[in-house]
């Protein structure tokens, strides 16, 4: 079972986000499309991560990173897909979100025509292992819950979602430049 929250905050909120973070212990962060056993990029305490290496793991207009304890982030549970690659076929390690004890963060970035991501965090209260389902430690998910609920009062109200017809929560920095023209996805 997962849980989360979508919200839209502007990029310069998350660095409010990140001292949070700190103050919950010692909490890393790694890159969300990185090979768990091959990293490009090291992991490292969050807001050190996120601030070295942003710009090189943003993926269209977005940041996404996994965060959890040093020892969770160093060796997450992984699981193996085949993919082709030139022809050929590879088996290729991933990290398996459900079965790890991290929180998926992820947070967008103002493009050229202005247009933002909306933030989204989630991670998994259970997760299966083989034909059985498993439920993580207390401690884990009480931290998650815990930043979840930072992230939840943040909420001011609603803002349309560009060429959509619905609302998702939003910041009030975000509700203010939604005015001005920025657009959410």
């Amino acid at each position: 079972m997962a849980a989360g929250v979508n919200i839209a905050m502007l990029p310069e909120e998350h660095a409010e986000f990140w001292e949070y973070v700190a103050t919950t212990g010692d909490i890393w962060a790694c890159a969300l499309a990185d090979n768990p056993l091959e990293r490009q990029y090291e992991p490292a305490p969050a807001a050190e991560f996120v601030k070295r290496f942003t710009k090189r793991i943003e993926r269209y207009d977005a940041v996404g990173v996994y965060l959890g304890a040093p020892q969770a982030v160093l060796k997450p549970a992984i699981y193996y897909a085949e993919e082709t690659v030139g022809g050929t076929k590879v088996r290729r390690p991933h990290l398996n979100h459900p079965a790890s004890q991290l929180l998926r963060y992820d947070y967008g970035i103002i493009n050229r025509d202005n247009v933002m991501n909306r933030t989204t965090t989630s991670f998994h209260s259970t997760y299966l292992d083989g034909k059985t389902f498993m439920r993580h430690p207390d401690e884990f998910l009480k931290w998650g819950r815990k930043v979840t609920a930072w992230l939840r009062r943040r909420i001011a109200g609603k803002v349309p979602v560009h060429r959509a017809n619905y609302e998702i929560p939003a910041s009030a920095l975000v509700i203010e430049a939604v005015k001005k023209g920025l657009k959410v996805v």
